[in-house]
């Protein structure tokens, strides 16, 4: 299997942001039994260090258990560590 590649992308188009909120909802939904797709959030700001913290996450079930996740927040976009966008 071919490695995944992973993309920093500070505003991702209309169909990269609706993949994943399709994904997102068919799995919430197979989980939950139910979808509700109200936009909720939960908001964790740091005002010293600015860091970057991940929105949505879906990772199709082949992709799963490959530390993928883990490996998402020190990916910074080649910028080693943690990323930091302007």
């Amino acid at each position: 299997m071919n490695e995944p590649e992973l993309i920093l992308a500070d505003n991702p188009d209309s169909e990269a942001r609706q993949l994943i909120d399709d994904k997102l909802g068919a799995y919430n939904a197979e989980q939950a039994g139910y979808w509700d797709p109200r936009p909720l959030a939960v908001l964790v700001r740091d005002p010293v260090s600015h860091l970057l913290f991940i929105d949505l996450v879906f990772l199709p079930e082949s992709l799963r258990g490959q530390q993928i996740g883990t490996r998402m927040p020190a990916h910074g976009g080649g910028r080693g560590g943690a990323a930091r966008l302007p």
